[in-house]
């Protein structure tokens, strides 16, 4: 066996190093489905799939942990059943659920327990505590933490707050796990707790797995959570070869369980080194500026560099996405290709986002968003649909507003937003679709008037409830087709539809003999995160990015523009009411202190501006809001040590 590590700061070419093994491994006709390639997410699996296209007759293994699991679930399932006798449902194969129906279950079960006086003291919605519990579970599980320990753990960190929550979220989260269990239904959690209690460790497992896989290669291990490192470690020695890549500036992902020291500590001693040393995405004067911010955010100095970084001081948000859209086409106008240029916010609300994707479109410009949540109900195509579906069936009690109603009619009917207010001022005032009359007739003109029968005609042919999948089925090809829309709209409605059959298929298991269509409506406008959709990257794009986003993508830019450098969700270290990710790290014992959260929120801070700076080779614009969309100061740390810093040049 050699196994070596390949260690390096962000940008040293230590991906293009795997890249290079991989292809040198296949040109000495190593079969493809031999070598096992780790990536650390689906985007970056996509953008090496690209970079290493073969043309072989064999499958290829570059994968993602969660998928790989997942794959490993079905294929031995009957060992699964075998070593747990909690999962009642003998099926061939396990049942994925997606987040969306995953999050329901949760909801429904967490609202029950507030009925019944469950979780005191927490003032938050069924729907915000059902996400904690679960990302508590897939954060826990992903440190190697049996999930039973989750509750103690917490409490033991946080002794000023009530530990009868804490109860409650262990006993809401056993629930749901007996409930999937049962039924032989499983999510990310339970996929990755099934994985390393009830199959990794098999003798038929291992055995098999020493057949399949002769070699390995592993990317961004720094971001890697324990359960992966463990994996990795369990079967190092099997290999023939195995590369492992680790940047020394990683840690961006502690939050979702990334544990650097562990790490190392786990693979060091059992790798051959290859350190790699120089720089290839970035300039001499932003690493110069990287360093020195990190020194100061995390170790308290006062390091100055003579890093220029351009400074714009606004009073309000528009004025920021006004100077942001400027200082694009100031880019432009120097030189810099559009595709080179990214727009980089801690957090941008819907509107925001939007005033910045239409005045840059307005340019001629593409915008590229991955600042997106995962709400489906965020993309506007998909909240045109739910809107006539609720118009559909107008006995669920539930009706769209006049934003959604006109932003529909827009949309459908290809109408200005004026003539389309007046429209869905005329729906409101009947409380359903209704023949128009004259005067509003003349109000929007003949032409929108047949379109808006059009509708109306379809809509009348409807009036017995069918199952939801089947609905939007028909939605699609009667009615949505035809109409003037986009290809990656008829893929996110043909998600849509996908998870709505799935949501169907778990839900006759658990409260059969329904019709589960209004449910699946509201979880859709409750904002739950649906189906990943990823779109590849068009090279003429200008990115508008998360700090976070932009790190999970493999993206660079020659110049960057960061927004609200004085946002305190810079710095955000996502503690929750019921949640704390650092808890579930290897080696925390303890009780959380103010203090240690203000060294999580430095080192944050530090990790995620260190590396975006490492990815830029040439400018930095920011552009700082005094006040926040609540029009109150902001006091986030980053503007003030940027100003301490760096040469402030305009």
């Amino acid at each position: 066996m050699s196994a070596f590590l390949i260690k390096g700061p962000a940008g040293s070419g230590k991906t293009t190093y795997l890249k290079e093994q991989y292809l040198k491994l296949t040109k000495k006709h190593i079969r493809t489905d031999e070598i096992l390639f780790i990536t650390l997410n689906k985007p970056n699996m996509n953008h090496i799939k690209r970079s290493v296209e073969l043309d072989t007759d064999t499958s290829t293994c570059i994968t993602t942990f969660p998928r790989f699991v997942s794959d490993e679930l079905m294929l031995f399932w009957p060992v699964v059943l075998k070593n747990c006798t909690k999962i009642e449902a003998k099926n061939p194969h396990p049942i994925l659920i997606d987040t969306l129906t995953a999050h329901e279950i949760m909801r429904e079960i967490v609202e029950r327990m507030q009925k019944e006086g469950g979780f005191p003291d927490i003032k938050a919605t069924s729907d915000s505590i059902s996400l904690e519990v679960m990302h508590n579970f897939s954060r826990a599980t992903s440190c190697l933490i049996d999930y039973h320990e989750i509750p103690d753990l917490l409490i033991q960190a946080h002794p000023d707050k009530n530990p009868t929550a804490f109860k409650d979220m262990g006993a809401a989260l056993c629930e749901y796990i007996d409930l999937l269990l049962s039924h032989g239904f499983i999510d990310y959690g339970l996929s990755l707790y099934l994985y390393n209690n009830c199959l990794r460790d098999t003798e038929i497992y291992r055995e098999r797995f020493k057949e399949r896989f002769k070699y390995l290669l592993a990317d961004n291990l720094e971001e890697s959570n324990p359960s992966v490192v463990s994996f990795i470690s369990s079967f190092l020695d099997w290999f023939e070869e195995a590369y492992l890549a680790f940047s020394t500036d990683g840690g961006y992902s502690v939050v979702l369980g990334a544990s650097p020291d562990y790490t190392l500590k786990e693979l060091k001693e059992r790798c051959n080194i290859i350190e790699l040393n120089n720089y290839y995405t970035s300039s001499d004067s932003l690493l110069s500026l990287s360093g020195a911010l990190q020194a100061n955010i995390e170790g308290g100095r006062a390091v100055t560099v003579s890093s220029p970084v351009s400074l714009v001081e606004c009073e309000y948000k528009s004025e920021m996405i006004d100077s942001a859209v400027d200082a694009v086409k100031k880019l432009i106008a120097k030189g810099f290709k559009p595709g080179e240029i990214s727009v980089i916010a801690p957090y941008l609300d819907p509107v925001s986002e939007e005033l910045l994707v239409s005045n840059l479109s307005a340019l001629g410009l593409r915008p590229f968003p991955l600042t997106n949540t995962g709400r489906l109900i965020d993309q506007p195509f998909i909240r045109n649909i739910v809107t006539l579906t609720m118009l559909a069936h107008p006995w669920w009690g539930i009706n769209p507003n006049h934003s959604d109603l006109k932003d529909t009619f827009c949309a459908c009917f290809d109408m200005d937003p004026v003539r389309a207010s007046i429209l869905a001022n005329f729906v409101e005032s009947k409380k359903s679709l209704t023949s128009l009359d004259n005067k509003t007739t003349m109000r929007i003109g003949f032409g929108s008037r047949e379109k808006y029968e059009k509708l109306l005609d379809w809509l009348s042919q409807y009036n017995e409830e069918v199952p939801i999948d089947s609905f939007l089925k028909k939605l699609l090809w009667d009615y949505l087709i035809p109409l003037p829309t986009t290809r990656e709209n008829i893929v996110a409605t043909r998600r849509l539809i996908d998870m709505a059959s799935g949501y169907i298929k778990i839900m006759e298991v658990i409260r059969p003999g329904e019709m589960y269509g209004r449910d699946f409506v509201i979880a859709i406008k409750r904002g739950i995160k649906g189906i990943e959709v990823l779109e590849e990257r068009p090279e003429d794009a200008i990115v508008i990015a998360t700090p976070y986003s932009y790190l999970m993508n493999p993206i660079f830019s020659k110049a960057q523009i960061w927004l609200d450098a004085s946002d305190i969700d810079w710095e955000d270290p996502d503690i929750r009411p019921l949640s704390n990710p650092y808890v579930f790290l290897p080696g925390w014992k303890g009780t959380w202190t103010p203090a240690i959260e203000d060294m999580y929120s430095r080192l944050m801070l530090s990790k995620r501006i260190v590396n975006l700076l490492k990815r830029c080779s040439e400018r930095l614009i920011v552009i700082n809001c005094r006040l926040s969309s609540r029009f109150t100061e902001q006091g986030g740390m980053l503007m003030e040590y940027i100003q301490k810093t760096c040469r402030i040049v305009p």
